[in-house]
């Protein structure tokens, strides 16, 4: 079942653009770009208040992972993130 939960998740993975991401997500830039949506968000999610788990999501994949930005991702619990991502609980 986690196998699925990948392949949800990377659904876009088959492709050179998802070479390029799956390399930007261990990226510096990356883990500062979360860094930074942590620190704006209070290190919570809002909506449940939780403080663990935590997980940055993006409102639209730029077609260039550098252009990525703050305006454009969330942080959500390890919950939300997978719903927002249709994916079931438990999977």
């Amino acid at each position: 079942m986690a196998d699925e939960f990948e392949n949800a998740i990377n659904a876009f993975d088959r492709d050179d653009r998802g070479i390029r991401w799956r390399e930007y997500r261990g990226s510096v830039p990356w883990h500062r770009l979360r860094n930074r949506a942590l620190i704006r968000d209070g290190h919570r999610y809002r909506r449940c208040r939780a403080r663990r788990r935590l997980e940055m999501h993006h409102i639209r994949y730029p077609d260039i992972p550098e252009h990525d930005s703050l305006d454009n991702v969330i942080i959500l619990c390890r919950s939300h993130h997978r719903k927002e991502h249709g994916i079931p609980a438990g999977v």
